[in-house]
């Protein structure tokens, strides 16, 4: 068996980091070859929210002024903590919440995990009138004077998920909470996705809403749960694309090194003919290549003869 190294040096300057190219020092003869890979190092750096991807943005309207909000999410790899703090600080700078007696920033909307249910929620509180926050200590940002209501009906803010980013957090394409106006809200009844507490907070697992039908809505965090190793020179007449030869999984935290060596070789057919480079490419789930951050990169493939 022959043994090929790839590794940054080999990356096609494309701007994606997700194809190498490995030339053969001659022209070399491929007659009822197979390959393999026999080893990958690399980053756990593909983002899973991105403008590229169209899952990056989202809306709040808030209450009593219908004013509307949107937040878009730098392109990064998020955890559902992250894009909670990222909503939390576009609220700061939209003035969009309280300050408690401590000095604590106080906010009206939290997306968060829920581990039993393996699931989003959505959280959405009341906001209160200028008399309910005076009573209780709340006061105005520094410099912000936008955030009571200032009458006496009672509203919470709407959460606007549109298509993309629904997906993430595993509700339907264009949900949105309920402003709960005048702690009007009733849940529908028989289905356990949506409550409501005596204090007017109303919490939304992820679900999706069909007719008068409730199902769980299971996140996708990471839209690229693993990439795909694909070889333009593999022949396997089951697959599509033919060339795919191996997936990656991301057993790591986001930003650590994937180390994976296959406990066998799983050797796929080389296409019969005289070549002078081999093409390896990264896909997606989705068989569209994906942009890799971190170009620092290993793959060991090895390619037996018929002799071998």
């Amino acid at each position: 068996m022959n043994t090929l190294v790839l590794n940054r040096t080999n990356l096609l300057d494309n701007g994606k980091n997700n194809t190498l190219v490995y030339r053969f020092p001659r022209s070399v003869q491929f007659k009822d070859a197979q390959i393999a890979v026999s080893q990958v190092s690399m980053y756990y750096s593909w983002y899973n929210i991105s403008a590229a991807l169209g899952n990056n943005t989202f809306s709040y309207v808030w209450p009593g002024y219908g004013v509307r909000k949107y937040v878009t999410i730098p392109d990064g790899l998020y955890e559902i903590s992250d894009i909670n703090s990222y909503l939390q600080s576009q609220m700061i700078a939209n003035n969009h919440y309280l300050v408690n007696a401590s000095g604590n920033f106080v906010y009206y909307i939290s997306i968060e995990v829920n581990q039993s249910r393996y699931a989003v929620q959505i959280n959405t509180f009341k906001v209160p009138t200028s008399a309910e926050a005076s009573a209780a200590s709340l006061t105005d940002p520094s410099g912000g004077s936008f955030v009571f209501q200032g009458a006496n009906l009672a509203y919470n803010p709407v959460v606007e998920i549109p298509a993309g980013f629904n997906k993430i957090i595993g509700f339907d394409e264009d949900f949105e909470t309920d402003p709960n106006e005048g702690g009007s809200f009733s849940v529908p009844g028989n289905q356990t996705y949506i409550s409501k507490s005596s204090s007017n907070t109303l919490s939304y697992i992820s679900h999706s809403y069909s007719g008068s039908t409730y199902t769980a809505g299971t996140p996708d965090v990471q839209p690229n749960s693993s990439v795909l190793i694909n070889i333009d020179k593999v022949v396997n007449e089951y697959a599509q694309p033919t060339g795919i030869l191996y997936s990656v999984v991301p057993n790591v935290a986001i930003g650590s090194l994937i180390n994976e060596r296959p406990a066998e070789y799983s050797f796929a057919k080389l296409t019969d003919g005289i070549y002078n480079e081999l093409r390896v490419q990264f896909l997606g789930t989705d068989l569209q290549e994906i942009s890799i951050q971190d170009p620092e990169i290993t793959l060991l493939l090895v390619i037996k003869n018929a002799s071998s």
